[in-house]
């Protein structure tokens, strides 16, 4: 009988990848400030990359941030946090940076490309007294930004569209205002009770969640239809109880577009509008979802139009105390449930009218649905559109298998994975998720903030995302292994079947508790990783390192390999390499059914995997070192075991 080896490492112990290719972090830069109490102020909210290669970032930072030695905003507002646009060159130069700091809400919520030269994005802010607003410091900004004698409340939701240079192109300040039942708008005056004399307006923010431009230069904004205002701090009108009728939207302080919706929307509801070039007309609008109830609202994640202008985004449901909720997608028969304490996620393509073509959300295989978190957290569209990679994670009350609202099946209990979907019609097409030990976990960390993303990366057959673990991490035939209670932290990477290709390893010290590594752009050769830390930790990207104390602090870090501008060939055997080990007995070898696993007395068997040649990973029991093959068709097979000290891989044939 052949006794076969595999390759086995101590704990953060890594076996080197040894190639030809150029694999590095080349630079890393960090901006850091206090923290309010109980707040975290310095975090990434998005990024893009330009033809050149050039990296443009929104984020949030706080009132005396630094970036790299630079202070970046000029005025100090108690209590506000601020806004942080910047541009960072190849080779790791801040080309330029603008801030906003507004006395009233500062609220980073989007960036996107807008063409090849130039890009929008989109914030909460307060247009009054003393504003920093990009490069210029107003004094009185309700008199010097959008002056008008009909608003009241100048917080806006403002589209701001910069050169690549940084420079302003132009701006424009959405508002909501309110329509009674009777037709007629509310205003200042009326919340007072003088109705009859009232004079002026006090709208609210657009409410949106994210936003994406279409290839003829359409803004396509998803907004929560949250609609509801109180009227003398007394009583709450809206569509649902039937004191509105509807809504205005107001652009840059004059009234513009009347919506009177057909349905009730309610907290749980997104509103999704299409907006012409430089906000000239509102095309559109449609709501996702009718006859809804209950009270959990839904946050917008990830949002893109494809080569079509058709509409994908990703939401999420919040966790919520009372009972669970129902929705029915508008122009399907589908019913989305949701449950209380937990979160379910959903990814929506809607087509240019802005109505849903399919809607597919994730479920437990058992019962109860309640306190779980099933979530999407980002997407990429694949080399030519036709394909669709969603990321998304499990918790650790997911002890089943994870099934989507149209059948597919995924073994991701407790993972970080990503699914590779047909844009088309949604089906799943292949799924991949990172190798960890039975009581370990992988997963994808957003961040407590609605506003914490993700991005995930897929191009040249590779499909990239930031993942935390703890216990292991595998790839092929390597694994890191943790010391107890101790976070990892890097980028996974597939290729688009699903087959592991590589780890890319950000080392932190022992005590790390809590990382949010949010973005991933891929340029040519070039992968930008941002992310912060909210927890004391010292991160380690080979050539600096980062280290957080006591504030939260962002990071933004430029990985170099070479071989990325092309595309990635699986190899026929999917990497996996035996080796002769005498410390594994797996027999009999060929197998008709059951195999034996004989291992020293000293080593346990935390899991085990059955790996196919085409790299799709199967956990599968362990009675009595005993693992039943059964139900598997004939070919071949790998065979890994996770036991508490080593990790094995060995080849088997089921006839």
């Amino acid at each position: 009988m052949t006794i076969r080896k595999t390759i086995w490492l101590t704990a953060l112990i890594i076996l080197p990848i040894f190639s030809t290719q150029a694999q590095r972090f080349d630079w890393v830069k960090s901006y850091s400030g206090t923290d309010r109490a109980g707040q975290v102020d310095n975090w990434i909210v998005g990024s893009v990359t330009d033809n050149d290669g050039n990296l443009y970032v929104l984020g949030q930072c706080a009132h005396d941030a630094q970036l790299n030695g630079i202070s970046l905003v000029p005025i100090n507002h108690p209590n506000r946090n601020c806004i942080l646009i910047a541009k960072f060159t190849p080779n790791g130069d801040v080309a330029w940076h603008k801030e906003i700091a507004s006395p009233g809400i500062n609220q980073a919520c989007g960036i996107t490309m807008a063409g090849d030269t130039s890009l929008i994005c989109m914030v909460n802010i307060t247009l009054k007294g003393m504003l920093y607003y990009l490069d210029t410091l107003y004094s009185n900004a309700q008199t010097e930004i959008m002056p008008s004698d009909l608003l009241d409340t100048r917080s806006v939701t403002a589209f701001i569209t910069l050169g690549l240079n940084g420079e302003l192109q132009e701006d424009h300040f959405l508002q909501v205002a309110y329509i009674d039942s009777s037709d007629s708008l509310i205003t200042t005056d009326m919340q007072t009770g003088n109705h009859a004399d009232a004079k002026t307006v006090s709208p609210d923010i657009f409410s949106s969640c994210d936003f994406c431009v279409d290839n003829q230069g359409n803004i396509i904004v998803a907004r929560r239809a949250s609609d509801e205002v109180s009227i003398g701090g007394v009583q709450n009108y809206s569509i649902e109880n039937g004191l509105l009728s509807g809504y205005q939207i107001w652009v840059d302080g004059h009234s513009r577009f009347n919506i009177y919706p057909t349905n009730t929307p309610t907290t749980g509801n997104i509103a999704l509008v299409k907006f012409s070039p430089h906000f000239l007309d509102m095309s559109q609008v449609n709501y996702l979802f009718e006859n809804e109830s209950g009270s959990s609202y839904i946050e917008i994640r990830s949002m893109a139009c494809d080569n079509n202008n058709n509409i994908y985004f990703v939401g999420t449901t919040s966790p919520s105390l009372t009972d669970s909720a129902t929705r029915n997608v508008q122009g399907l028969p589908i019913t989305f449930t949701t449950y209380n304490i937990g979160t379910v996620s959903f990814l929506a393509k809607c087509n240019q009218s802005l109505q849903p073509e399919y809607f597919k959300y994730l479920k437990k295989d058992d019962e109860p649905q309640h306190f779980t978190f099933l979530e999407f957290s980002s997407f990429a569209f694949g080399d030519t559109c036709e394909s669709v990679f969603v990321s998304g994670s499990t918790d650790g009350m997911v002890l089943s298998n994870i099934v989507t609202s149209d059948g597919d099946s995924l073994d991701v209990c407790k993972k970080a994975f990503f699914m590779q979907l047909n844009t088309g019609t949604g089906q799943m097409l292949t799924y991949g998720k990172p190798p960890t030990t039975e009581e370990g976990f992988s997963q994808i960390l957003c961040g407590h903030n609605s506003q914490m993303r993700h991005s995930i990366v897929a191009k040249n057959n590779r499909v990239i995302m930031p993942v935390q673990f703890n216990k292991s991490i595998a790839w092929n035939d390597t694994a890191i292994l943790l010391e107890e209670n101790q976070k990892g932290f890097g980028l996974y990477m597939w290729d688009y079947e699903g087959h592991p290709i590589n780890f890319i390893h950000v080392e932190t010290s022992p005590t790390t508790q809590h990382l949010f590594g949010s973005f991933v752009n891929l340029h040519d050769s070039i992968l930008y990783f941002s992310g912060h830390f909210e927890y004391p930790v010292n991160a380690s990207f080979g050539i600096d390192d980062v280290t957080c104390s006591g504030n939260s602090i962002a990071f933004i870090a430029k990985y170099v390999n070479s071989s990325f501008s092309t595309p990635y060939e699986t190899p026929n055997n999917v990497g996996i390499i035996e080796i002769v080990s005498e410390n594994i007995l797996i027999y009999p070898n060929p197998t008709t059914a059951t195999i034996q696993i004989e291992l020293p007395e000293r080593e346990n068997i935390v899991s085990c995997f059955v790996i196919s040649v085409s790299g799709s990973y199967h956990q599968e029991p362990i009675n009595n070192r005993t693992l039943n093959l059964k139900n598997y068709p004939a070919g071949i097979y790998y065979i890994e075991i996770i036991t508490n000290n080593n990790l094995y891989k060995q080849k088997i044939i089921k006839l």
